[in-house]
């Protein structure tokens, strides 16, 4: 079906094209940030007011208290439950921008122990969606807060989807705030989905 793909999608691939938003904004550093009312841009770069973390200052602090158990993978199903442990196969969140925001925190505490024992390694998170549809509020116009993603689905396109639209005719967004290189989509559908490059050309 047509409407599975996003009307510039060849010129503005998700995560792929920050220079995108950038032709649409000019040359000036900070047009290309949204750093939101707590932070102020300097030359490219956000800084964030008290209490507030990430590359965009998105995310609202304190830090949880995280499992105890190093994960890189956080599962999401739409028969899920959004908890401050929720991530397992077993115990899946019920959207994806809880899982985002677990995998921010959880990629803060894997930084910090690797700056202290020195060790290298793959720091990508992985969002895996189970079989299902996911739409609606904290499924769509997702915010990103930086940190390295990979967004796939355990069984393929055939099996697990995101709805964008609202109403089943209208486009909407899939990610509203934060798209950079540091995510990629892939392996499952997208419905009537815009990205944020895509958003600033409207």
């Amino acid at each position: 079906s047509a409407d599975f793909f996003a009307p510039e999608l060849a010129g503005a691939f998700i995560g792929a094209d920050p220079g995108a938003v950038a032709e649409h904004l000019g040359n000036e550093p900070c047009a290309l940030l949204n750093c939101g009312a707590d932070a102020t841009c300097l030359a490219g770069v956000c800084v964030c007011g008290s209490g507030m973390f990430g590359s965009f200052c998105s995310m609202a602090g304190p830090p949880p208290v995280l499992n105890s158990v190093r994960r890189n993978t956080i599962a999401v199903a739409s028969n899920g439950s959004d908890s401050d442990v929720c991530g397992s196969i077993y115990d899946p969140c019920a959207t994806v921008q809880q899982a985002l925001d677990h995998s921010f925190w959880e990629s803060q505490r894997r930084s910090a122990q690797q700056a202290s024992s020195h060790l290298k390694e793959d720091d990508r998170m992985r969002i895996l969606l189970l079989e299902g549809t996911m739409s609606g509020p904290r499924n769509t116009h997702l915010t990103l807060h930086g940190n390295s993603v990979h967004i796939t689905s355990v069984r393929g396109p055939e099996w697990s989807t995101i709805d964008c639209s609202g109403n089943g005719v209208t486009w909407g967004a899939l990610i509203a705030r934060g798209e950079s290189v540091a995510v990629s989509v892939s392996w499952l559908a997208l419905r009537k989905c815009l990205n944020e490059a895509q958003l600033h050309r409207a």
